[in-house]
């Protein structure tokens, strides 16, 4: 695998108006916090309040707590508070916008929408980083830091590369404990850690393994065509193979093809498959109705581009899809074919052979159960666990 961009041995040097304009953005933080110095002072004596000496995490403002896909650090928050841990999410400044400072989330988790000195109270707090997220441990004194890797950092296009390198040298000198989420990604960045760990993406199984009442409107009416639904709900990002798809659609008429998520990097464009009449796109839905279109699938797809991204990629909606006894067809990505069970295809005529094959098994309630009984070795409960061991070696020392 070759090295992410700006990464390990490469020599990068901010232009003068990106190290401008990233200064400007740090300074807005600390004036915000100037203009409200009460309400600062009074989040800062409640949160230390509500700490109550106990160990306290802090997970960096990077994706909002309401982003249209629920992904790694809203799950490993909500994770490590349901195991007794304190949690403080914050929220990115563009999200801040019409939401209370301080709102409970659970009974110890907390999503708080204040610049990161209302925390500057807490006692060592551990601090979990993003390769994207500002750092606010400028104003966490004495902060304990894990950094968490998880993705090939050619995907971070809104980050400059030297930004990001930059913030990369200095969290994984800092940090205590640092996470990768895939193998190809432990050995890119092994000969600068000699002491990584790898924790993938999990699932709430308790949340996918129940079946719900009733299946999505949008569902119910395609299952009365009597075809067969082959569903996706993720990103339809640069990663997904629009081109595969549409071969692959094209040629099994005889099946629908649903499509579940946000359109990202692609504007309005149309895209080659939205012409056909077996594929659906049924746009963003929220994260607590997918079990409502994920039941109503007999089967689950991931066409992604083979690329160092996405073999890099842990894969998250496999292993949801897996917690509801769906069958997953795959490209053959790297770390998605260490996952047992998956159907892994390459051309379309490969792709329509591993739907056949996908199809026929998973009607099979045995399979159905193995499939959840491999789901079950990956929630996010664990990964938690994981985590806390990890911070329990290094606090024993």
């Amino acid at each position: 695998m070759s090295r992410p961009l700006g990464i390990a041995g490469e020599s990068l040097v901010c232009p003068p108006l990106v190290l401008v304009k990233t200064l400007w953005w740090r300074a807005k933080q600390t004036l915000r916090a100037l203009r409200s110095p009460w309400q600062v002072q009074h989040i800062r004596h409640s949160l230390t309040e509500w700490a109550d000496g106990k160990r306290v995490w802090v997970f960096a403002p990077g994706l909002s707590w309401q982003k249209q896909l629920f992904q790694r650090p809203q799950q490993l928050a909500k994770a490590l508070a349901d195991l007794g841990e304190r949690v403080i999410y914050l929220e990115p400044e563009w999200a801040w916008q019409r939401k209370p400072l301080v709102m409970p989330l659970g009974e110890n988790l907390l999503l708080c929408c204040a610049p990161p000195q209302a925390l500057s109270g807490l006692e060592r707090p551990w601090l979990y980083l993003l390769p994207w997220s500002y750092s606010p441990a400028f104003a966490l004194r004495g902060a304990r830091m894990i950094y968490d890797i998880v993705d090939d950092f050619s995907t971070f296009k809104q980050v400059h590369p030297c930004l990001l390198a930059h913030q990369h040298r200095q969290c994984m000198t800092r940090a205590e404990v640092v996470l990768v989420t895939a193998r190809r990604l432990r050995d890119a960045f092994q000969a600068e850690r000699d002491d990584l760990i790898l924790c993938p993406n999990g699932v709430d199984v308790d949340f996918f393994a129940c079946k719900p009442e009733r299946l999505a409107p949008e569902i119910e009416e395609l299952r009365k065509e009597g075809k067969p639904i082959i569903g996706y709900i993720g990103a339809l990002a640069e990663w997904f193979d629009d081109n595969l798809l549409e071969s692959v659609a094209r040629l099994r008429a005889d099946l629908s093809f649903v499509l579940i998520g946000p359109q990202l990097h692609g504007g309005q464009e149309k895209r080659p498959w939205q012409k056909l009449a077996n594929v659906h796109w049924l746009g963003v839905r929220p994260y607590e109705s997918l079990p409502g279109y994920l039941y109503g699938f007999h089967a689950v797809m991931i066409p992604f581009r083979l690329n160092p991204i996405t073999h890099a990629t842990s894969p998250l909606k496999l292993f949801e899809a897996l917690a509801a006894g769906k069958p997953v067809v795959i490209t053959p990505m790297q770390e998605s074919l260490s996952v047992p069970l998956v159907f892994p295809a390459s051309t379309p005529q490969e792709w329509s052979d591993q739907l056949d094959r996908a199809l026929a098994q998973g009607a099979q309630e045995a399979f159905q159960n193995a499939l959840r009984q491999e789901a079950a070795r990956h929630t996010w409960h664990n990964r938690a666990r994981q985590i806390l061991e990890a911070v329990e070696r290094i606090s024993s020392r």
